[in-house]
């Protein structure tokens, strides 16, 4: 049998009337805005916690560096430093006297409790060293007080009787854990 040949393709005519879409607006209203407004509101919310979050880790550094003292490292990096400890030294001075023929070198200063709340105290390590900064002496004392309230200050005093003759730099601090 033969094969008919198939009709020619023939595209169906343009519609015409009230149903056809001519162009695509962008819907305006308050849909629209809304969105928009609620994109920005968020973005300046995001801003404000931000700039909050700063002032707060400045304002409260102390505080901070107290419950996280992993920070301290940062806030001294930033030019802001921190006792992790909450306890700081202040005025801490020394002098060099004879008594009893003996040489004696007497340091002297305050601890200051800079954090919000009781600290305990820790033990006091004084190091001195030669100008090329070997340690040559070291020992350790304590304040005479266990724990300090918020904002209490307290004075400390030690000495030593014959310091080595070549001790030019001192180093006050607090004695580290396992130390």
């Amino acid at each position: 049998m033969p094969v008919a040949p198939a009709p020619a393709y023939t595209p169906p005519p343009p519609i015409r009337g009230e149903n056809v879409i001519t162009r695509v607006e962008e819907p305006k209203g308050p849909s629209a805005w809304t969105g928009r407004l609620g994109v920005a509101v968020g973005w300046l919310v995001l801003i404000g916690l931000l700039v909050a979050a700063g002032w707060a880790a400045i304002t409260y550094r102390q505080q901070v560096a107290t419950a996280w003292p992993q920070t301290a490292s940062l806030y001294a990096a930033i030019g802001k430093p921190v006792s992790p400890r909450g306890i700081e030294f202040r005025a801490v001075s020394y002098k060099r006297e004879k008594q009893d023929g003996q040489s004696v070198l007497e340091i002297s200063g305050k601890l200051l409790n800079v954090s919000g709340r009781e600290q305990p105290v820790p033990q006091i390590r004084a190091a001195l060293s030669d100008t090329a900064g070997r340690e040559l002496y070291h020992w350790i004392f304590s304040a005479n007080v266990a724990t300090m309230n918020a904002g209490q200050s307290v004075p400390f005093l030690t000495r030593i009787s014959s310091p080595p003759p070549g001790a030019r730099h001192l180093e006050v601090r607090f004695l580290r854990d396992g130390e």
